[in-house]
């Protein structure tokens, strides 16, 4: 027998896990952009779309990386979006000009996520989820792809970013 769930238990449920994997949220919206507010409308917008896929969710896999997928559609349809919106320029992921520049900072975290600026969208959603740790498995998953093209892309963008790195003037061991 099927137990029928309130809309308060679908609530709690879903913000106790929400604030368990908040992070995510954060990390995904600032691999998109530099721009504060900009970032703060993306959690907004990405919290809202979990929320209305929620009740779907199956428990099938990890909510974290239910998440990660949820949130990184949301990332790439609110691109679009905003692409269409400035009509079709490819401007979104400009730096700010209230964002510090790594040279002012000095930050390795600052080179790492202006370098991240200068890639696709896909080649972004895969490093994000790289350096989130998760499995060749589930970012092919997420991102739709087989686990050997993740794997010849993730090598690819890395050898690509090292190259941006490298044209900021960065120096890495």
């Amino acid at each position: 027998m099927l137990k029928t769930v309130t809309n308060q238990e679908l609530q709690t449920s879903f913000l106790t896990l929400l604030n368990k994997h908040r992070g995510i949220l954060y990390r995904l919206a600032r691999s998109f952009s530099l721009d504060a507010e900009e970032q703060a409308d993306m959690v907004q917008e990405m919290t809202l779309q979990l929320w209305h896929a929620f009740p779907q969710f199956q428990g099938k896999s990890m909510f974290s990386t239910w998440m990660y997928r949820v949130g990184i559609n949301t990332m790439m349809t609110y691109h679009r979006k905003k692409k269409r919106e400035q009509g079709g320029l490819s401007t979104w992921f400009h730096l700010s000009d209230r964002v510090a520049q790594p040279h002012e900072t000095n930050d390795s975290v600052a080179y790492l996520y202006k370098a991240l600026n200068d890639l696709s969208t896909m080649e972004r959603a895969l490093m994000f989820q790289y350096l989130e740790g998760l499995s060749g498995r589930d970012i092919a998953q997420n991102l739709g792809i087989s686990e050997g093209a993740v794997r010849v892309k993730i090598n690819r963008t890395k050898s690509k970013l090292k190259t941006i790195l490298l044209t900021y003037g960065y120096e890495y061991e």
